[in-house]
């Protein structure tokens, strides 16, 4: 294994080569290659996954017809949540001090998945909504999740 891989390499081959290609119509700078692609962009490069995709609507409506049944998004829900107290080591006035400090531990389930299709459905139901709301095709919207909630999601640490 090469000194700079950072994690397990592949047991087989991904892709067959070539896994780059010179770029057509290209001049070398002096001192360097000409620049290379990948050679399902050798032409140019890749701005949509299919010509009929344009939007992020076309786009899930595209895997939706392609995946179908296949896993699309996953959630877990939260079990419980855990309540631990531990001994930390902390300067104060240029002393070493151990306190109490206390961390919140969510333990949360497996993953529970929507399919192509159900995802697909659920945003035909989100843009009904909005459609029944009154917005129109030039109005815009804003969506605000939070991305953690009072911890980090962890497991329990055995006690």
């Amino acid at each position: 294994m090469s000194s700079y891989a950072t994690g397990p390499l592949p047991l087989r081959l991904i892709q067959k080569p070539p896994f780059t290609v010179e770029v057509p119509d290209s001049i070398a700078e002096p001192g360097e290659t000409k620049p290379r692609r990948n050679p399902a962009a050798k032409d140019g490069l890749i701005d949509r996954p299919a010509p009929d995709v344009d939007t992020v609507f076309a786009l899930v409506k595209r895997a939706a017809e392609k995946y179908g049944e296949r896993p699309a998004v996953g959630t877990r829900r939260l079990v419980q949540t855990h309540k631990e107290v531990k001994k930390v080591t902390r300067v104060v006035d240029g002393k070493a001090q151990e306190v109490d400090k206390e961390w919140t531990v969510l333990e949360l389930s497996d993953y529970s998945y929507l399919t192509w299709t159900e995802y697909f459905q659920s945003v035909l139901d989100v843009g009904s909504g909005l459609r029944q709301l009154g917005l129109t095709v030039h109005d815009r919207t804003h969506i605000f999740a939070s991305t953690r909630s009072v911890g980090r999601p962890r497991l329990p640490t055995a006690c």
